[in-house]
């Protein structure tokens, strides 16, 4: 009985140092998906009014005292809620190398240790995607988000597209 008991325990620290070693991530939903942002990447989760979203351009953007941060809106979340000002929309803010980006969501769900994936019949891991609760979940690529554009000047349409777009959503 007593080596039975020693089994359970040590199977049991097994699986802990397993799910230790897993990399986590924030399970969200965006545009009715689920999608995986590695959580070792996010500095903090905003909660704010869709008007205090700005554009250069046609790319989202938000002003944290004069510093912008750029949005990603790939899923719709900005455009589901456009002309409706006090909207409430979520962004996802991470680190992406020596920056800081924002990923619009419609809903945090859960945070989730991630598990590997193969290609079946092969030892390939699969990129771009985990396993989380079961259920195979893109990992969002903050790499891809557009860098803001530099200082020696953005294309001018971009101040007419924006401009546009801010009195549309008016």
């Amino acid at each position: 009985m007593r080596s039975d008991e020693q089994t359970r325990r040590g199977a049991a620290a097994e699986t802990e140092a397993e799910e230790a070693k897993s990399p986590e991530y924030l399970l969200v939903e965006v545009a009715g998906r689920q999608a995986a942002v590695p959580l070792a990447d996010v500095l903090r989760i905003e909660q704010l009014k869709v008007s205090r979203i700005e554009y250069i351009g046609y790319r989202p953007v938000l002003n944290f005292e004069g510093q912008l941060l750029p949005v990603d809106d790939s899923g719709g979340v900005l455009a589901a809620v456009a002309g409706e000002p006090e909207a409430q929309i979520i962004v996802v803010v991470c680190r992406e190398g020596n920056r800081q980006v924002g990923i619009a969501v419609s809903h945090v769900l859960d945070v989730a240790a991630g598990g590997e994936l193969f290609e079946a019949g092969s030892s390939t891991r699969t990129g771009g995607v985990t396993l989380l609760k079961n259920r195979v979940t893109g990992v969002v690529d903050l790499g891809g988000v557009p860098q803001l554009p530099v200082e020696q000047g953005a294309p001018a349409e971009w101040s007419e597209m924006g401009q546009g777009m801010m009195e549309a959503s008016q």
